[in-house]
């Protein structure tokens, strides 16, 4: 697996202040999820007193004709 430096992270986080999705950002960098993971997250799925995030879910695409997993939360276009 291909990682970033420490400097190469320090880089992504100062480049992504500001942005709309800069908390994404910070939480991809510090936690080490998948992508799928990072996007699955809910608000519910944080605890700030705890300093804890659970993964419970992932969002994963999937072809429009393909049938959705019965635990599957459909997000339409």
């Amino acid at each position: 697996m291909r990682t970033l430096s420490w400097s190469a992270v320090h880089r992504l986080l100062d480049a992504a202040k500001g942005d709309r999705l800069e908390a994404l950002f910070v939480v991809a960098a510090t936690i080490g999820a998948r992508q799928g993971e990072i996007l699955g997250l809910r608000w519910s799925h944080v605890d700030l007193e705890a300093g804890t995030v659970q993964i419970a879910g992932a969002l994963q695409r999937i072809s429009k004709d393909a049938t959705p997993p019965k635990h599957a939360i459909v997000l339409s276009d």
